[in-house]
């Protein structure tokens, strides 16, 4: 029987160590993988939380020049009615919370009605800087006010849904304001509004009336002796807030749907229906000289065959006109 030299190795000890090199390489791989695929979750959520306080810090902003809130009852709905979309628009499923005078956001509060909460926003809102005019002497400042609308739609992947932000296209002057500095100053009442005219500001809203049919008037010299006007708020193009943009590869975020938020309720405060009210709620409650308006936002994001989701709040003051 021949041995094999002092240095030799055989082919079943080569085979051996062929097959235990690849183990400690699979093993390898795996823990390289998995600490990839864990950095990249990290990675995606703190962008997730940082797409979400963006969003709710952009919507507080916003927000806090609010000075009416409209809501699905009657004088909310005739406003409604007025306004005409020229592009993306809310859908079947979008709806108008219930101002609630006397309510709470707590869904454990006995008086809770759940019934009140909304998907969508619909306020007039104060634009900055004012309207700065002067009849050769003096000065004199107007507030412009601007429709906006705040709704969902859904992601044409299914995914879930983008948030739009709509504004009016015309600015209005305030009725009770033009009112009180053209009748103040009743020799240079034309040189006022022709100068407002050239700013183009030729529409003028009276928030405090008792119909929408007759809250708009076209701005004139004597505006006592003007009657409401037939007009419809025709809305701009829909600005996109959030929507579905890469994270790491095919990670995608969105608002998240009814039922898609892992570990986090959607709905909260509603009671969920086809198409409502997914990862945005509104609730709007307390007295008109002490309005808040709560705003709940839940993201979702997919992909790697992970799915992320973070909550948002927003609670915003609004002193009303």
């Amino acid at each position: 029987m021949r041995r094999r030299s002092q240095d030799g190795h055989s082919l079943v000890e080569f085979l051996v160590a062929l097959v235990i090199f690849a183990i400690l390489a699979s093993l390898v791989t795996r823990a390289l993988v998995m600490e990839q695929k864990s950095n990249t979750s990290v990675h995606n959520r703190m962008k997730l939380q940082v797409y979400g306080e963006l969003m709710t810090d952009h919507l507080r902003r916003e927000l806090s020049a609010t000075r009416i809130v409209f809501d699905s009852e009657s004088l909310g709905a005739e406003y409604w009615q007025k306004l005409h979309f020229t592009g993306e628009a809310p859908d079947a499923y979008a709806k108008l919370p219930n101002i609630q005078p006397g309510g709470s956001f707590s869904p454990d509060w006995a008086g809770f009605d759940s019934t009140a909460v909304g998907n969508m926003l619909f306020c007039a809102k104060i634009v900055d800087p004012p309207a700065e005019v002067s009849d050769g002497i003096n000065p004199y400042v107007f507030d412009r006010f601007k429709f906006v609308v705040y709704f969902l739609s859904p992601y044409a992947g299914g995914k879930g849904y983008n948030l739009h932000a709509c504004e009016s296209k015309n600015q209005y002057l305030d009725y009770n304001q033009v009112m009180a500095i053209l009748r103040s100053e009743p020799d240079y009442p034309q040189t006022i509004v022709e100068a407002l005219k050239t700013m183009g500001l030729t529409l003028v809203w009276r928030p405090n009336a008792e119909a929408a049919g007759k809250a708009f008037y076209t701005l004139s010299a004597d505006m006592s002796k003007a009657s409401p006007i037939n007009h419809t708020v025709v809305m701009d193009e829909a600005e996109r807030i959030s929507g579905f943009s890469n994270l790491s590869g095919p990670q995608h975020h969105g608002i998240a749907p009814n039922g898609r938020g892992v570990s986090l309720n959607v709905p909260k405060f509603a009671r969920a229906g086809e198409g409502f009210p997914n990862g945005f709620e509104v609730l709007v409650a307390g007295p008109c000289t002490g309005r808040k308006i709560l705003l709940r936002l839940v993201l979702l994001g997919e992909g790697h065959g992970l799915s992320l989701a973070t909550e948002h709040t927003a609670l915003v003051s609004v002193r009303e006109y």
